[in-house]
């Protein structure tokens, strides 16, 4: 059995906005943020942004737990 902790990101954009989000389904928790599209704030940053998000879930995670465990980032770029 895979004992990594899975989270799932995601970053897109339309209309001249931008999000991110990332979901850890272990620990039920998500996470997401909304920017306004500029010429910094990308599709490809958002994707960022998201792993950025999964890094903080994983964190607060071993926090929690006080134990090193390994980490799955699922992005899709």
């Amino acid at each position: 059995k895979d004992s990594s902790l899975s989270i799932y990101t995601d970053g897109s954009g339309i209309e001249g906005e931008i999000g991110s989000a990332a979901l850890c389904p272990l620990t039920q928790q998500t996470r997401s943020v909304h920017m306004v599209l500029d010429t910094a704030s990308t599709v490809y940053a958002a994707e960022l942004q998201g792993i950025s998000l999964a890094l903080q879930i994983a964190q607060e995670y071993a926090g929690r737990n006080g134990a090193r465990q390994d980490v799955a980032i699922y992005t899709d770029n």
